[in-house]
């Protein structure tokens, strides 16, 4: 019952959101310059506050006017918090709050990795292929310290993965071979790539070691340093975006089989 409900409450949010943008659409048709602050309260009412309720979480972003930042460029409110701001609140910049918790709760979004080869001019061959939900945020972690380090990065908008190590554990890239990242964002049937980036192994390799010899290096914490850990930025095309990966050197691993036990005793007689 708690999965058939859930469904429906995914589509009912879909339809919602599909709705606001629709009206939004034609008011930009209609007078681009003149759309009010009002308006943009309105939909953010409609949409957020009057909503759909059944949600993994009831946190509202409100971005103030740039004269009232005063600090963070916005804060946040439970649904039906008392202390909410009123719609006429002109400190309030209504169209960026429509639009912030609109990337933040309107979507879902899914985050791929792959390591695929192209020798020879031959089809992509992918070898491995990993594939997760991810969560837009208005911060940033710098992953590179030990606990990780909140910081605010509106109005960039990043998507942390807190457990990349262990997710990403089985994610080898080797010679001729090339890392791939995309990230998906997804509104019913609808699928739109907000982020794409490759590199090749001798590019993550020139990078490393670069990396891995300069100052920097000592900044990182002693847990990563043990590891030989770094951590490089991936640009999107035309520079837009960027992920943040951490790499580091594994240890080639001998394609023989080990000796059995048996022979390894036979091996220590002849020895002795």
């Amino acid at each position: 019952e708690k999965e058939g409900k859930k469904d429906d409450d995914l589509s009912e949010r879909d339809a919602l959101v599909k709705e606001s943008l629709k009206r939004v659409k034609a008011a930009l048709q209609t007078d681009p310059d003149g759309i009010s602050n009002a308006f943009w309260g309105k939909e953010f009412k409609t949409l957020f506050l009057d909503g759909w309720h059944d949600r993994d979480d009831d946190l509202v972003y409100y971005v103030k006017n740039e004269p009232y930042f005063e600090g963070d460029p916005f804060f946040i409110k439970r649904i039906g918090s008392p202390d909410s701001p009123s719609l006429d609140d002109n400190q309030i910049n209504w169209e960026e709050s429509y639009y912030l918790n609109m990337v933040l709760h309107s979507f879902t979004y899914h985050l791929t990795i792959t390591i695929d080869s192209q020798v020879m001019k031959k089809p992509t061959a992918v070898s491995t292929k990993v594939v997760t939900s991810v969560y837009a945020s208005p911060n940033k972690i710098q992953m590179e310290r030990e606990k990780g380090h909140n910081l605010i990065s509106y109005p960039d908008i990043f998507f942390t993965i807190h457990d990349f190590f262990e997710l990403f554990d089985s994610v080898v890239c080797e010679k001729n071979e090339r890392l791939c990242v995309e990230i998906v964002a997804c509104l019913g049937k609808t699928r739109v790539a907000v982020f794409q980036g490759s590199v090749l192994f001798e590019k993550l390799l020139e990078v490393y070691q670069a990396k891995r010899g300069s100052a920097w290096a000592e900044y990182l914490p002693a847990s990563m340093r043990s590891q030989n850990i770094q951590f490089l930025d991936m640009k999107g095309p035309r520079g837009k975006g960027r992920a943040q990966i951490s790499i580091k050197k594994m240890k080639i691993k001998s394609k023989k089989q080990p000796p059995s036990g048996q022979q390894q005793q036979q091996q220590q007689q002849q020895q002795q």
